[in-house]
Formats: C-alpha cells, sequence, structure tokens
C-alpha cells in the first residue's frame, strides 16, 4: 500500500528553512550597506576566535 504524501508546502521545516536564508540575506546586505565586506557566519567565526584568543582548530568551529 502507497503512502500519501503531503505537499511541501505543508511542512514547517522547509518553511523556516526559507525564512531562515531570507533572514541571513538581509542581514548580510545591511552590513555591506554600512561598508562591512564580511557574511554574517564570517563575522561569529572572528568574534569566537577573538573571544578564545588560544589555540583554535577547526573541531571546535563546528
Amino acid at each position: 500500500m502507497k503512502s500519501k504524501r503531503l505537499p511541501t508546502q505543508d511542512y514547517i521545516g522547509p518553511q523556516i528553512k526559507t525564512l531562515s536564508i531570507l533572514i541571513e540575506k538581509k542581514m548580510n546586505a545591511q552590513l555591506v550597506a554600512n561598508g562591512i565586506n564580511l557574511t554574517g557566519t564570517q563575522i561569529s567565526i572572528l568574534a569566537f576566535l577573538y573571544d578564545h584568543q588560544k589555540t583554535v582548530t577547526q573541531k571546535k568551529l563546528n
């Protein structure tokens, strides 16, 4: 017996992902508008490195 799948738009997961992408794009656009040529992710990594000024491995960043 085949199971019926709901249309993708009925799942909240893809909607949250889409909203997250839109927010990230808006925030990155605001950074560029203010003369900051870094993405939010790059800023987060730099802030982490600044706050933890010691040897940091890639594993600790994940």
